[in-house]
């Protein structure tokens, strides 16, 4: 019997963009401390953004990744902080970010892979991310 598959879309809004601390291109002028101290921060972030996101199509429970997994974003940047190179914006999200959402939806991280980055500009000036995670759903797991 085949179950059949859909394909799964949650969008989370972040509301904090990447701290320049986990920016890999200045982690050798930094205390390490102040880089956990920024993981912790964006994980956080992150947990609670997934937690009140909700999927499009979908009824409760929210809906269940299969692999692979294909993640957009879209960062709006705070005032007063510069763009970053789109391979920067990915490992700066590793530990913080993309480590959160694996553990929260109980898919591990190397089934995921980037989809597209877009940056730009927060109107309020305080930067905000959002992350959209496309995968597939069981149908007949929920």
């Amino acid at each position: 019997m085949t179950i059949p598959v859909a394909r799964a879309v949650l969008t989370v809004e972040i509301p904090s963009d990447i701290p320049r601390q986990l920016n890999p291109n200045a982690s050798r002028y930094q205390h390490w401390g102040d880089r956990v101290r920024a993981e912790g921060h964006l994980a956080l972030a992150t947990t609670l953004g997934l937690r009140t996101a909700r999927p499009q199509g979908y009824g409760d429970p929210g809906p269940i990744f299969l692999p692979p997994i294909t993640w957009d974003l879209a960062i709006f940047w705070g005032k007063g902080k510069k763009r970053w190179d789109p391979d920067n914006v990915v490992a700066g999200l590793k530990r913080g970010v993309i480590d959160a959402v694996a553990r929260t939806i109980g898919v591990d991280d190397k089934h995921f892979a980037v989809g597209e980055i877009t940056q730009g500009r927060d109107p309020e000036g305080l930067g905000r991310m959002v992350l959209t995670l496309r995968g597939g759903r069981n149908e007949g797991a929920a």
